[in-house]
């Protein structure tokens, strides 16, 4: 690590989304929550990328505003962000998309799993997002039977009992973007990349 870097929460996905801006000419890079390493703001540093990032729990927020100062850092939940942000991004972008698990109670409401719900913002908002790049983490989260990396899920988020995403079916997911993109799934990840 380089001084001045901060270290990367899941170091072993740097070097993939580091071939994925080579190969699809990546300029922006957005992430749903932002958490208190900010991860995805300093894997956008490293690579020269606009960062924009969201959360609903200000502290995290405040502290990668300070950290990335030419990055946007969003309070609030992510649908909101994408409705601020997407119309406006020009260029290949990388998103990643997160599952969102509040614990603490000062966190802004909003929803659970929005993966869904952002896929269909990013197509009906982003201009050529054909051309993006989408890694949706956290599909565990997705329990529905014709998920195969299903887990059982019963949680208290921030007062919430949470059973898991069971609005969409795991063909859901995977149809929404099947005319512009293949997909992978890996590392309990739902990875989706311009066809060719």
């Amino acid at each position: 690590m380089s001084k001045g870097q901060q270290p990367l929460c899941e170091p072993e996905l740097f070097e993939p989304l580091q071939e994925l801006v080579k190969r699809y000419g990546i300029v922006n890079l957005v992430e749903t929550g932002t958490g208190p390493s900010s991860s995805g703001l300093e894997a956008a540093k490293r690579l020269g990328l606009r960062g924009y990032s969201c959360d609903v729990f200000r502290p995290c927020v405040e502290r990668a505003a300070h950290m990335y100062p030419g990055s946007l850092c969003f309070h609030g939940e992510s649908l909101g962000f994408f409705a601020h942000i997407l119309p406006t991004l020009v260029g290949p972008t990388f998103f990643w998309l997160d599952g969102h698990c509040p614990t603490d109670q000062a966190c802004l409401p909003g929803p659970i799993f929005p993966p869904y719900e952002e896929m269909l913002m990013i197509r009906s908002l982003k201009r050529g997002y054909e051309h993006d790049v989408l890694w949706i983490d956290d599909i565990a989260m997705i329990d529905v039977p014709d998920n195969p990396t299903a887990s059982r899920w019963d949680v208290d988020l921030a007062g919430i009992r949470w059973q898991g995403a069971k609005e969409h079916s795991w063909e859901d997911y995977l149809s929404l973007m099947a005319g512009t993109h293949d997909y992978e799934v890996n590392d309990c990840m739902l990875r989706l990349t311009p066809k060719t």
